[in-house]
């Protein structure tokens, strides 16, 4: 081979390189620009979806040593269903059966239940055979603003009992996280706008938005056993935490894989299947698995990185847009409920607890303005009656000592 062949060769590659990279580039611009588009158009067809679904852990390795692992020991089957609104409002009912062993254990000495101190294993599951089942029905509704929670509590005073609903004011549904299943695993999570931007723990589910904000990258496949038929996203670092993403291009880009990794280890690996097309672009699963690994700092140390338990999500009924679903997301306590109103208190910051006004929900709903601003000034008024007494009390121990001393002085002189 000539010299001057190899130089024409070497010429032709450094000019059209550069012009392939670019147009690689492009290409990968455009197909993520695409992705973007599709999801967008997925909240835009989504106001409100409603969904009914079971869900049930199962350990994966002996359940001995994932109670050493993780305090887990009991695997009920929950029946769900939940309502997400467009404008953040969210709806959540869920009934499972559980055996409560905390009598047991009390008899038997052993008071607390928790990840810093657990009985023993053998003890606990001899706790849970003398253990009669017990239904919990609870129920839980976020307005974008206030968040209320009927789960089953009563209170007993003056020898009567009232079922409880407690209603709190909260600036982010964080913690709150079954609210939006399936749709967290969906790559689709609905922003609440009057939360601002920075606290919506829920966009971090959100593929659109992670898009939008240039969060994710193409990737090529890595491994035989990847369906070369998928897209792969992978997101930049977090900190130590990454994630990767499989998209079906011809359900949508639906995500039907991923697996979220700490430090290079996955913690979370998520797997949907059976999908049905809901809507233009819009696929959902009736099955989802979501696998959790072990994580160094919550797990001991020869957990980390270990498949521990899977929680697997079967959805019987998925509805969009339904009428119904706005009368859900806007349910109020039933009437006649005891109303424990922690909205119009501050949070306390001094450990010691705070006091909630409290009144019975009234019959006529546009009536719990009136029946709460009277709670809240009685409540107000006690504390001022209370501060009265005391100021009373003290003022006349004080005027009974000075009067003493007079006395004592008159007769001393």
């Amino acid at each position: 081979m000539s010299i001057q062949f190899v130089a024409v060769i070497a010429a032709i590659v450094c000019w059209e390189l550069p012009a392939c990279i670019a147009a690689g580039a492009d290409e990968k611009t455009e197909l993520l620009a695409e992705i973007l588009a599709v999801y967008k158009s997925k909240l835009d067809a989504i106001d409100t979806v409603r969904v009914e679904a079971t869900r049930q852990e199962a350990p994966l390795i002996p359940a001995r040593e994932l109670y050493e692992a993780a305090p887990m020991f009991e695997f009920p089957l929950i029946a769900q269903t939940s309502v997400v609104g467009k404008d953040g409002r969210t709806y959540l009912r869920e009934i499972e059966t559980r055996r409560n062993p905390a009598d047991y254990l009390a008899a038997r000495g052993e008071t607390e239940l928790g990840p810093d101190k657990r009985p023993p294993y053998d003890l606990l599951m001899e706790a849970m055979r003398n253990s009669k089942p017990e239904t919990l029905d609870s129920l839980l509704v976020y307005n974008g603003k206030y968040l209320w929670r009927d789960i089953g509590q009563t209170w007993v005073r003056d020898g009567i009992r009232d079922e409880v609903v407690s209603i709190e004011e909260i600036d982010s549904p964080r913690g709150i996280y079954f609210f939006a299943l399936p749709l967290n695993f969906c790559g689709i999570a609905f922003p609440c706008e009057a939360i601002p931007r920075e606290n919506k723990s829920r966009l971090r589910y959100s593929l659109y938005h992670g898009l939008e904000a240039n969060q994710y990258d193409l990737e090529e496949s890595s491994s035989l056993d990847e369906d070369l038929s998928r897209v792969i996203l992978k997101s930049a670092a977090r900190g130590d935490e990454t994630n990767r993403i499989w998209l079906a291009p011809e359900m949508g880009y639906a995500l039907v894989r991923q697996v979220r990794y700490h430090g290079g280890v996955p913690v979370c690996s998520v797997r949907c299947s059976s999908f049905e097309q809901l809507a233009r672009n819009v696929w959902l699963p009736r099955e989802v698995q979501c696998t959790m690994f072990g994580f160094g700092g919550v797990n001991p140390a020869r957990f980390v990185g270990k498949p521990l338990h899977c929680m697997t999500i079967r959805i019987s009924n998925v509805v969009l847009n339904d009428p119904e679903n706005d009368r859900m997301l806007n349910l109020t306590p039933a009437p006649g409920k005891l109303i424990a109103d922690g909205s119009a208190v501050p949070a306390d910051q001094s450990g010691k607890g705070r006091v909630v006004p409290t009144y019975i929900m009234p019959a006529n709903e546009e009536d719990l303005g009136l029946v709460r601003g009277h709670a809240v000034k009685r409540l107000q008024g006690d504390r001022w009656s209370m501060g009265f007494r005391v100021f009373v009390g003290t003022t006349a121990l004080i005027a009974g000592a000075l009067t003493t001393w007079f006395v004592w002085r008159r007769r001393r002189g």
